[in-house]
């Protein structure tokens, strides 16, 4: 075995070494370089060259991470490649993309480029991906004999044991520790980079293994820091979003419009902007407002908590299933995703995302416990997310079809169809009751009643007509029943257009790799689609997914069935929130699937058979395995019966609570929070007070901008704040030549009297100095 070991381990490092080598050669130092020269300035902040001699167009990759050309502007890199032409015309600021023979760029600092000279630097080859996948595929073959010999027990079971906890605790206290020295530093790199992430998400799947309490809180830790990142990246280093001023704190999008309706109901009880009807994020939000004093970096800071803290929830059960390996794959595609359409943001993805996974939470303990009622805890938290950020509703009557079966299955006797029949009902009136909650909330919080889920009309028109839903309701003025009625004629005298617009919506879906976005990442979303596919197509296939296979079918169908609902040119995976937990969980189950199978290889090189995949451990029973895939507890495809009372939904409600008090204390607290805190607040006539000074600043809502000055909260100076203001110019280059065009000092801010955003001269008129006229603008309420 030894002897084995010390052949296989060079052997996997050397294939590793050579792998990296061929798939980013630029990195190990084999590339080559050439002067740009003949530059042309065609459109804004674009400036156009001709490729150096002899360069060859980098070929595109799918699945692979790209390597894109350097470009050096006096021997520093440009930091923002991969961008479109457009996003260089808005905003400049070291965006470039290489066009075929053409390079698109743009100067560090959106001026002209003067006597500037600029470089690029390409990989010296370029070989195409199906080749690298076939020696990558080969590397980890090799890498899963030398695991499988190194850790003969399975590598779940060497990641429990105490070395490896403390090991894990170590390098997460670590990183704790730079976090809370280089707080502002680290927060960029969990946004912006991908390293960071990788090895938080690395510690999350080794730590979500682990049975000690110790563990355990170590996980809770390490969950909340990606929440604090966002605070500082938004908060401290006062970054923007394509669809945000400064981050949260001054949205400009279609969510600033839940901003208000938010604030309305802090500051004055009702709201009268109705906008689409979903009032259970705005409710929420505003509850949020209230507790910390209408501090929006802050209120940011608790969604964030919340969502992570219910991550750490789902990752204990998720290891379970698919290993550390699965586990850390699911922690790395859900930050991924939440930092894109979440964290530090005022957006509705934040509630369907929480309760989403609250939901799957209480999905994957129905299982593991054989809990009938647990599926509708999950069912009323999933609803209650789909009502927030609609989408994936096919999931909710997917979810009651479930608990009709598994009452079935443990239904004794004659009374088996009513009984499954009466469990299908009861999750129907649970989905009213989500429906419900939404429209009692409206009805108490709002001078009116808006009209909820209003988008499918223009969604259909779009899908007829291949166009954008807002193009749709741009083009009927917004008018629901005469778009709805313009359907219906069309679709009666034209039936096969509804079949290519649906044909469209799927192709659009395979194309994107749509059920997964990261930002302008495009290689984690195809391959977290195609391993989205492999787990859900094979689940009653391998072991480890065989006692979910039942709802994994049920989900994947029913997600399946929304994409015509919410299709990709309309929204992206927006609508896909309370949905997106499931979609990513499949994913890293695939990926563990895809490790099992290099398992088996191994074992097939270590001992020449095929006996041995799946070991019988003594005492037990039950089975293990290695490269992250967890001990197997069901064999079957469905809970079996327990008790002659298992089908008795009633005599089971106390069980619920017992056998997951935190999860369910948590919940509670969540729930608490969307629904009736602030019908609470509302019956209690509470009103939180805003200062009598005009404008009505506080803290948490303003940023002074001047022209020198160094970064801190609250104070930016104005390089740092073009810097960070491009993303936003990139996406709106009108709105954002108002904040640009303002050559002198500024004070960007939220007049909470009129909840207009504000930009005021600094300091203001009879003030004197700045620091004389920050104190003068300090309310009392924020001091």
């Amino acid at each position: 075995m030894l002897k084995k070991c010390s052949f296989w381990l060079p052997c996997s490092v050397g294939l590793l070494v050579l792998a990296a080598v061929l798939t980013f050669p630029g990195v190990f130092g084999f590339s080559k370089s050439g002067r740009i020269a003949g530059v042309q300035t065609p459109d804004g902040f674009v400036l156009t060259a001709e490729m150096p001699e002899g360069f060859r167009p980098h070929r595109k990759r799918q699945f692979l991470f790209p390597e894109p050309p350097v470009v050096y502007e006096n021997g520093r890199a440009l930091g923002r490649p991969g961008c479109s032409y457009k996003q260089i015309a808005n905003a400049g600021r070291g965006r470039y993309q290489v066009s075929g023979s053409k390079l698109h760029f743009s100067t560090s600092d959106g001026r002209p480029p003067g006597d500037r000279e600029y470089t690029i630097r390409v990989p010296m080859w370029s070989i195409r991906e199906p080749l690298l996948l076939a020696v990558w595929f080969v590397a980890l073959a090799a890498s899963a004999v030398a695991v499988r010999l190194a850790l003969p027990d399975g590598t779940v079971r060497s990641m429990q044991n105490p070395r490896a906890l403390f090991a894990a605790l170590g390098l997460t206290l670590a990183l704790a520790a730079i976090f809370f020295f280089r707080a502002p530093d680290l927060s960029d790199q969990f946004f912006l980079g991908v390293t960071i992430p990788v090895v938080w998400a690395g510690l999350m799947g080794a730590l979500s293994v682990q049975k000690h309490v110790v563990g355990r809180a170590g996980l809770m830790v390490l969950a909340v820091l990606p929440a604090l990142a966002g605070y500082f990246y938004y908060g401290v280093n006062a970054a923007s979003d394509s669809s945000f001023l400064v981050g949260g704190v001054i949205p400009c999008s279609d969510a600033r419009l839940h901003f208000l309706q938010a604030a309305e109901i802090a500051v004055h009880g009702t709201t009268k902007v109705l906008f689409n009807g979903r009032f259970l994020y705005p409710a929420f939000y505003s509850v949020l407002l209230d507790v910390t004093g209408l501090n929006i970096l802050v209120a940011n800071l608790l969604v964030s908590l919340l969502v992570m803290l219910g991550l750490a929830l789902t990752c204990r059960l998720v290891a379970g299933r698919v290993g550390f390996a699965g586990s850390a794959i699911y922690c790395l595609f859900f930050w991924l995703n939440f930092r894109v359409h979440g964290c530090g943001l005022v957006m509705t993805e934040n509630l369907g995302l929480l309760f989403g996974t609250l939901g799957f939470a209480f999905l994957l303990s129905s299982v593991d416990r054989n809990n009938i009622p647990m599926v509708y805890a999950a069912l009323v938290f999933f609803g209650l997310g789909s009502v927030a950020r609609p989408g994936a509703l096919f999931i909710l009557p997917a979810l009651a079809l479930y608990a009709g079966v598994r009452v079935w299955v443990v239904r004794p006797g004659g009374m088996r169809i009513p009984a499954a029949a009466a469990a299908v009902f009861l999750g129907l009136l649970l989905i009213a009751g989500c429906f419900g909650a939404n429209h009692l909330v409206m009805k108490s919080l709002s001078n009116g009643e808006g009209k909820a889920f209003g988008n499918f009309a223009f969604t259909l028109h779009g899908l007829l007509n291949g166009t954008k839903w807002s193009t749709s309701a741009d083009a009927y003025g917004w008018d629901t029943s005469r778009v709805m009625e313009q359907n219906i004629n069309q679709i009666k005298e034209a039936p096969f257009g509804l079949v290519r617009g649906i044909g469209r919506a799927y192709g659009e879906t395979l194309k994107r790799g749509f059920l997964f976005a990261f930002g302008s990442e495009k290689r984690l979303a195809s391959g977290g689609l195609a391993m989205f596919l492999l787990a859900s197509l094979g689940c009653w296939f391998w072991k480890p997914l065989r006692g979910d296979a039942c709802w994994v079918l049920l989900l994947f169908a029913a997600i399946l069935a929304s994409i015509p609902f919410a299709p990709p040119w309309d929204a992206g995976v927006r609508p896909y929130a309370a949905s997106m937990p499931v979609q990513i969980f499949l994913a890293a189950a695939g990926f563990s699937m895809l490790f099992d199978f290099l398992r088996r290889l191994a074992e097939v090189i270590v001992a020449g058979e095929w006996a041995g995949f799946v070991r019988e451990e003594p005492g037990n029973g039950q089975t293990t395995g290695g490269m992250g895939v967890p001990p197997v507890h069901s064999p079957g495809a469905l809970p079996r019966p327990v008790s002659k009372q298992a089908g008795h939904l009633l005599s089971r409600f106390s069980a619920t609570f017992k056998n997951a008090p935190g999860l369910t204390v948590f919940s509670a607290l969540c729930f608490f929070l969307v629904v009736p805190a602030p019908l609470i607040l509302k019956l209690s006539g509470f009103r939180h007070p805003v200062p009598s000074e005009v404008p009505a600043l506080l803290p948490g809502s303003r940023l002074l901008v001047s022209r020198e000055g160094a970064l801190r909260e609250n104070h930016l100076a104005r390089e740092g704040f073009l810097d960070r203001l491009s993303c936003f110019q990139a996406a709106y280059p009108e709105d954002a030549k108002f904040f640009t065009g303002e050559p002198a000092d500024f004070l960007l801010a939220i007049d909470w009297g009129s909840l207009e955003t504000v930009l005021l001269p600094w300091p203001p008129p009879g003030t004197g100095h700045q620091a004389d006229a920050m104190r003068a603008a300090q309310p009392e309420s924020g001091r």
